[in-house]
């Protein structure tokens, strides 16, 4: 029994370490040379026998070797559990003993051996430091993190040693309240992180927690971008994840992971994307005819209803794309109802546009928020951007009279017209002068046949009826 006992603590002991215990996986790919340049201290009639040696590599923690291996001709690769450290000794050695010939020849002892640490960021070799390779960038690419003969200034006549393909074991992802649905509405954080196993506190480096999505059902992954990512603790929302047109086309499964390309590092972790609220179907807009007309229409259409208990406590329009300080335009009371509109199937809200209102030529986009019974849901920015454009004025400028010269004493006017939609109408005296003048090869428009000694009213408008002024 006490055997036993003793057998129980010692599995019990074990697992414990295990879970608690953070490690990589890494690759280590090995093969000697069969040149026998390790025997090149040896009497000649003793090469044949040194040729049979004992080459070997080692990976150490300090003096506590981690992995070792016999090296053989044959290339081999495998794979290997270390624990988490800052950094690696990885050695490679050659020994060989010789005796025996003819005639007789005394005992000989030849050995060679070179040592390399692996840093977090490059590796030491003679002395001399260097950034290629280390173990981020081989978690990050999955190819070397050190190791003999990857370059001209690592070659040893032992043979080749390549450490790569770190990637990190054990890592998962939960939420703060696992047993809450790993659902998110428009505009929430997520709240799900990376755990790393062991002591609180402890972690992988950063490029370690490189979160990525799919969009496809785990089929594509795609990168986060850098400054959502290298962390435990993702903070964004999908909005900020996918922007702020493209993710109310996302509403669904979306997946994450740890990982860079086609190498997890962590299971999937599925969430559902909801809106939260009504979703923006189409909107109409209607840019003023005239320079310094208001605004004249807005309206936005829903896919349903308003429910029992919801309102659109948030309903204007911003900027696209927002920027960071942003003051909202054409703020619309708390709506309660949207009204159905039988050509459509969909629901809608007209904007409610005081007098006076002008905007800034540029990109809107409508944004909103519901409340159910006063708990704020989903912020959505949402449809087509509109495009608001201030008409330019109407503006014409006359020319000096031409005196009349024996044509029934009568004068005309030339004038420069500019502005409004392009097109113009004429009028004198309120008459609409027909045919419409057209812009003659002086670059002008001429009205003809005036009488030099009345006082004319020219007006001209554009084809939206704008008008500048009177002369």
């Amino acid at each position: 029994m006490k055997k036993l006992y003793f057998l129980f603590i010692i599995l019990t002991s074990s697992q414990i370490f295990s879970q608690t215990t953070p490690t990589y996986s890494v690759d280590v790919e090995y093969y000697r040379f069969s040149n026998g340049c390790n025997n090149s201290n040896v009497p000649a009639q003793t090469r044949k026998t040194c040729d049979a040696n004992t080459t070997s590599w080692n990976l150490k923690n300090g003096s506590t070797t981690i992995a070792t291996e016999n090296i053989s001709l044959s290339p081999v690769t495998n794979t290997y559990s270390i624990p988490l450290l800052s950094s690696y000794s990885l050695s490679a050695q050659v020994f060989c003993s010789c005796s025996g010939g003819v005639p007789s020849v005394p005992y000989y002892v030849c050995s060679e051996s070179a040592t390399q640490t692996i840093l977090a960021n490059g590796y030491t070799y003679n002395s001399v430091t260097t950034n290629a390779y280390g173990i981020e960038r081989s978690i990050m690419s999955g190819g070397y993190a050190g190791g003999f003969s990857i370059g001209p200034s690592t070659q040893v006549c032992i043979g080749t040693v390549i450490v790569k393909n770190f990637r990190p074991n054990g890592i998962t992802i939960s939420k703060v309240n696992p047993s809450v649905p790993a659902e998110y509405i428009a505009g929430q954080q997520v709240d799900f992180f990376a755990v790393t196993p062991g002591p609180t506190g402890t972690r992988f480096p950063d490029v370690a927690y490189h979160w990525q999505y799919s969009l496809d059902n785990k089929v594509t992954w795609i990168d986060a971008p850098v400054s959502m990512s290298n962390r435990p603790n993702p903070s964004f929302s999908i909005k900020d994840l996918l922007g702020e047109i493209d993710h109310v086309n996302h509403f669904g499964p979306i997946d994450f992971r740890l990982g860079y390309n086609d190498r997890a590092f962590t299971d999937p972790y599925r969430i559902m994307y909801k809106p939260g609220t009504v979703l923006v179907k189409d909107r109409t807009f209607e840019n003023p005819n005239c320079y310094e007309d208001d605004v004249k229409n807005l309206v936005v259409y829903f896919d349903r209803k308003l429910e029992t208990g919801e309102t659109l406590s948030i309903l204007h329009i911003v900027p696209y794309p927002k920027p960071a300080q942003v003051t909202p335009m054409l703020v619309q009371p708390e709506v309660t109802a949207l009204t159905y509109d039988a050509d459509t199937k969909w629901y809608k809200y007209k904007f409610n546009i005081p007098a006076g209102t002008n905007l800034e030529n540029r990109y809107y986009v409508i944004e909103y928020q519901s409340s159910v019974n006063g708990a704020p849901r989903g912020t959505l920015a949402m449809g087509e951007p509109f495009l608001y454009e201030a008409p330019t004025p109407v503006k014409f400028i006359i020319q000096p009279l031409t005196h009349p010269s024996c044509n029934n004493d009568l004068v005309e006017v030339k004038m420069n017209v500019m502005g409004g939609t392009g097109t113009y109408r004429f009028y004198v005296d309120n008459t609409l002068i027909t045919p419409t003048p057209t812009k003659e090869g002086d670059g002008f428009y001429h009205i003809r046949n005036l009488n030099p000694n009345a006082e004319n009213i020219i007006k001209v408008t554009d084809s939206k009826d704008c008008i500048e002024k009177n002369i």
